[in-house]
């Protein structure tokens, strides 16, 4: 049977989205810290606690992040199912999660087990290096990989950062500094794009830090004399971090140049669109030259990143500033495409009555109608209404054909929902139509239902039983292939 990359990637998603009943993937259970007593009993009763959920987070992933006891988590490791270098959420092993959480004993126990410590993650991450950048701050986790042969001076990312660089943004105080530079480390190291100390510490805002390394002579400025990074880098913030206007000002009392670019084409306004509210902030960047129509490497402005995911107001602060409201991105995507995957109705009401192009087409030939498909979440169906309601009078047309010639309901047979498929119930979208691999929506959601309720609702509403796919595979043939329906043991017999 010929199944596409993509369809083999909804399968497996659905595979694992299976498992969501499952009482070791709900992270609420590990927040209540079971003892070891409930989660051997849990196991009893046939709840799986081996299984990566759809994001790839496991039973013990969670109760390392959860912080639960130790007996509980080498019980979980002792698991067929669980080995020492199991790939969980980005690639990552269990090692990577025992350092991120601070948890020594597993650590420890890990290491014991000849857990690698030279691999890394789908970021380009090592463990120690993944402890860093998420802010671990504790020596004893960096003493114990030292402990196994781990040379932390000698660990860096693959931009040539090390470990200081990427804690300095969460140091309290010196002594965290200090700790590396006894390690091996150099105050005055750089990454290989000439970024410094200063530069990543300048992330986390903390004046006093930054203030002690100027008296140890740490450079601020760029490797041309004028300055700018340390602006570029505080503008990124730090997880749960983001830096306010004094302290901007305190960088550019120093000498830090405001108006600045870096190498991906990115100024301070790309980096605080995304999420940060403060209006002053946007006016202080704006007043100082900072341009609101830059594009990026990737072709992203700031108006358009902040239509993705800010509040209206930011977005009308910014949109004052705009030259062209229908500006794209490299993969033809406009601030009303971003704002419709990843907003609100009212960001999106904005943006059409302030001169938004509804007909706008991405390089691969998906329209808006493509991005508010994917913008569907089962536990928010009033969202995608009022979304589809508003682009529906605004004459969006729905029965245009996506990238391969999929139609919407294509691509919304891959979500096993029928809720979803009401919704484009009463847009008209042929029902029977083949894309350009000879499928119907019929076909695609024999492939890939998690149940027969997608089947037979397809069916209700006019869907062709009895049309083949290129290889002569009848609906039946491919319902039957697919193992979701097997398990359940699907009587399949309406499909013949």
């Amino acid at each position: 049977m010929k199944f596409t990359a993509t369809l083999l990637i909804i399968i497996a998603s659905l595979t694992v989205t299976a498992q969501e009943g499952n009482v070791f993937l709900d992270r609420a259970f590990w927040k209540s810290n079971p003892t070891l007593q409930i989660v051997q009993q849990k196991v009893s009763d046939g709840y799986d606690a081996t299984k990566l959920n759809q994001n790839a987070f496991d039973a013990t992933v969670y109760a390392l992040l959860e912080k639960a006891e130790t007996p509980v988590i080498k019980y979980l490791l002792s698991l067929e199912g669980n080995p020492i270098e199991k790939r969980t959420h980005d690639s990552r092993t269990y090692i990577f999660w025992a350092a991120y959480a601070g948890n020594t004993e597993i650590m420890d126990y890990l290491l014991s087990k000849n857990a690698k410590t030279n691999i890394t993650d789908s970021h380009g991450n090592t463990p120690v290096m993944f402890a860093a950048s998420a802010g671990q701050i504790d020596p004893k986790v960096y003493d114990l990989f030292e402990k196994y042969g781990v040379k932390i001076f000698e660990e860096k990312t693959e931009k040539g950062a090390n470990a200081l660089h990427l804690i300095a943004g969460y140091a309290k105080d010196y002594k965290t500094i200090e700790y590396f530079v006894n390690k091996g480390i150099s105050l005055q190291s750089k990454d290989a794009e000439g970024n410094g100390l200063f530069e990543y510490a300048a992330k986390g805002g903390n004046k006093n830090v930054l203030n002690m390394l100027i008296k140890r002579d740490v450079s601020f400025k760029n490797l041309n004399g004028k300055g700018g990074n340390a602006i570029i880098f505080a503008s990124q913030g730090r997880r749960g971090h983001q830096n306010s206007l004094d302290f901007y000002k305190y960088l550019e009392n120093l000498g830090v140049n405001v108006n600045t670019t870096n190498e991906d084409g990115r100024n301070p306004l790309h980096n605080i669109a995304n999420n940060n509210e403060e209006k002053e902030v946007y006016n202080y960047f704006i007043s100082k030259g900072v341009n609101v129509n830059k594009q990026d490497i990737n072709g992203n402005s700031p108006f358009m990143i902040a239509a993705n995911s800010n509040n209206l107001e930011i977005i009308k602060l910014l949109s004052s500033e705009i030259d062209n409201i229908n500006l794209k991105n490299k993969n033809g995507q406009s601030a009303l495409t971003k704002a419709v995957s990843g907003n609100t109705t009212e960001t999106i009401a904005f943006l059409l009555k302030n001169g938004a192009d509804i007909n706008i087409v991405d390089v691969k030939g998906n329209s808006i109608a493509y991005y508010l498909l994917n913008s569907y979440k089962a536990n928010d169906i009033s969202t995608f209404e009022s979304k589809l309601s508003l682009l529906k009078s605004n004459g969006l047309n729905f029965k245009m054909l996506q990238e391969n010639d999929n139609s919407l309901l294509h691509l919304a047979a891959k979500y096993s929902d029928v809720s979803l498929l009401k919704q484009l119930g009463e847009l008209n979208v042929p029902i029977n139509a083949k894309n350009n691999e000879g499928l119907t929506a019929l076909h695609i959601a024999a492939m890939t239902a998690s149940n027969t309720d997608v089947l037979k609702y397809l069916l209700q509403k006019g869907a062709d039983k009895t049309l083949t796919t290129e290889f002569d595979e009848t609906v039946f043939d491919l319902a039957s292939e697919n193992e979701l329906l097997q398990l359940q043991k699907s009587n399949l017999d309406f499909l013949n």
